[in-house]
């Protein structure tokens, strides 16, 4: 499933967003492609469905697996945000055209 996507992000990342997912951090479990420096790992703290710009529901936690050349290609990237603190590491917020979910996760 790739959907738009706002990684890392806030409430206020969805006003330009049409139809995407907020996810607010994630738990990155691994590299498993050094070739195209491929991440899988699950969404946590918080999923969020935006409709029209507006936060509308919770969505249940995704897996994904996705290459990090894709994901930052420039016609991916379609807005950075300010760096957040999420410790040990300063995180921009990313606004991606596309982001590649593959399942449903049963984590809280």
């Amino acid at each position: 499933m790739r959907h738009p996507a706002i990684i890392a992000g806030h409430a206020a990342a969805a006003a330009e967003a049409a139809d995407a997912a907020l996810a607010r951090a994630t738990a990155l479990g691994a590299s498993y492609d050094p070739r195209t420096i491929a991440l899988t790992g699950l969404t946590r703290d918080g999923l969020w469905w935006i409709e029209n710009g507006e936060v509308r529901h919770p969505v249940r936690n995704l897996r994904f697996n996705q290459s990090v050349l894709a994901m930052l290609a420039p016609w991916n990237v379609e807005a950075i945000g300010p760096s957040l603190r999420l410790s040990p590491f300063m995180v921009p917020p990313l606004k991606l055209a596309a982001f590649t979910f593959t399942s449903m996760s049963d984590a809280i």
